[in-house]
């Protein structure tokens, strides 16, 4: 079993996992939600988690509602949280989209409360994340030798965090196929 910082860095690692896991999880719901009542809002947003978007499914998510709103009633809620980067052609596009849409049309108050429980999760998965993320850093940091692990080309944090969580300290080991064993990778 691992003991002090090994052990720290394996269960935040282990928490960093399970949150991957959940936010992964509710990525795919919203994409499924998106696909059901607004598939055309791809078309518009290459990426839902982007800032736009998320104002978007945030305030305005159903196409009736986009086009309640119109092309300037989307851009000034926009520009209440970002200042630079979206325009009105966005929000134009947003609106023929709107028009053309081949979503449900159906149950839309029930959708609207299941997009913004998912989003609700999805905002405190991704704060819990990235505090989680900042405590691998700092834990790996304080591992001997992690440094010079990191200054291998290809490795980066999470992975030699994660290698460091499971396998421990490797000075442990007198030789590295002690550590390929450990790994099951036996030659």
């Amino acid at each position: 079993m691992p003991e002090g910082i090994y052990s720290e860095l394996r269960n935040a690692m282990d928490t960093r996992w399970r949150l991957v896991k959940s936010l992964n999880r509710i990525r795919n719901q919203v994409k499924r939600w998106i696909s059901i009542y607004f598939p055309e809002f791809n078309q518009v947003f290459g990426n839902w988690e982007g800032k736009a978007a998320l104002i978007t499914l945030r305030e305005f998510p159903t196409p009736a509602r986009a086009l309640e709103l119109g092309t300037e009633g989307i851009f000034l809620e926009w520009r209440k949280e970002i200042s630079r980067g979206i325009g009105r052609k966005r929000a134009s596009r947003l609106i023929e989209a709107a028009k053309v849409t081949v979503g449900m049309r159906q149950g839309l108050r029930a959708a609207e409360n299941e997009l913004k429980c998912l989003l609700e999760e999805y905002g405190v998965l991704m704060r819990q994340y990235e505090r989680t993320m900042v405590l691998v850093e700092e834990l790996a940091l304080q591992v001997p030798g992690m440094e010079e692990i990191l200054k291998i080309k290809g490795v980066g944090l999470i992975t030699a965090a994660g290698f460091i969580a499971e396998v421990g300290d490797i000075t442990r080991f007198e030789h590295p196929k002690q550590v390929q064993k450990l790994g099951g990778i036996e030659s």
